[in-house]
């Protein structure tokens, strides 16, 4: 797709960021957290780094740890950057819902040794969201 804006495109640089991100097992970790809860009542045992994925002020939506295993998370509405890569969305429109998409079908469907056991709950609610213009913030 020539002429194709290339912040479009999510690269394999932000893929291996992101991976490159994942921090080592660990069993001493909560059942929840503000995003996300354990599956099962089994604790997540990989994580990515604490990462702020919305603009919003702090407190609302600090920076947490992603898990990246044996959990749910919750993608708000107000995200427009992927917890496990340097995925962003640009501009207005559903932002959470990408991401959701995103996180769906890049890291779980297409990583799913990594990702297999990580859900991503369903969003509030409203119109499905449509293609937008994404950003590939470094």
């Amino acid at each position: 797709m020539s002429g194709q804006d290339p912040r479009v495109v999510l690269g394999l640089t932000a893929l291996l960021v992101g991976m490159a991100m994942l921090l080592k097992e660990d069993e001493n970790q909560p059942t929840k957290g503000q995003h996300w809860i354990g599956k099962d009542g089994a604790k997540p045992t990989k994580w990515v780094a604490a990462k702020k994925i919305c603009s919003c002020p702090a407190p609302k939506h600090a920076a947490e740890k992603w898990p990246v295993n044996g959990a749910e998370i919750s993608i708000t509405s107000c995200a427009n950057e992927c917890p496990y890569c340097g995925y962003a969305v640009c501009g207005g429109g559903s932002k959470g819902a990408v991401i959701r998409k995103h996180i769906k079908k890049h890291h779980i469907a297409n990583q799913a040794d990594v990702f297999g056991s990580l859900t991503v709950a369903a969003g509030k609610g409203g119109p499905s969201s449509e293609l937008q213009t994404l950003c590939y913030e470094d």
